[in-house]
């Protein structure tokens, strides 16, 4: 069995998250855990089980990233999970980290480019217009002690995001 009522059945969890409303939800490598009265059940969407990366919550949403390219969304305040955002420009992408940037974007950056999901539109573009047009790759995001995004790659350089201008300046 994948789990029981002590066991989620992995020993790969990729996140836990209490969300605002308190729900816990725990990504793994064999599903999505939601654990309702203190017992685990797997939430795998349209009897698709997903291998599970990082998690975003925003207005009222749950983002849910998955190494197989999909993002699973859970509507909190109607308690259902919406139809999955894919990447299918980007079938070969290795998600690295996920970060919210505001209340509209969330980064996503990876081995091949990195994207932005506005999550408004539901729209997954390349975010060259954040980095003033230049096209990154092999990047990786890390929050500061004050949650501002910052985000390094192989170059050896590395970029901050500017809430006041919504972009990403080049630290120098």
């Amino acid at each position: 069995t994948l789990y029981d009522i002590d066991n989620i059945g992995t020993n790969l969890i990729a996140f836990v998250l209490k969300d605002s409303s308190g729900q816990i939800w725990i990504g793994t490598d064999k599903g999505l855990v939601q654990i309702v009265n203190k017992i685990p059940r797997f939430c795998n969407t349209g009897n698709q089980t997903y291998n599970y990366h990082s998690v975003v919550e925003l207005k009222n949403r749950i983002y849910f990233f998955t190494r197989n390219n999909t993002i699973v969304v859970f509507d909190k305040s109607r308690s259902v999970f919406l139809p999955t955002i894919s990447l299918p420009a980007w079938k070969n992408f290795k998600l690295n980290h996920t970060l919210a940037l505001n209340e509209n974007d969330i980064l996503i950056t990876g081995k091949q480019t990195t994207l932005i999901l506005d999550v408004t539109s539901s729209k997954i573009t390349n975010a060259r217009p954040f980095f003033n047009g230049e096209e990154l790759s092999e990047t990786y995001i890390h929050a500061d002690n004050k949650n501002n995004a910052w985000v390094y790659n192989k170059t050896g350089n590395i970029w901050h995001y500017r809430q006041d201008i919504g972009l990403f300046k080049k630290y120098k």
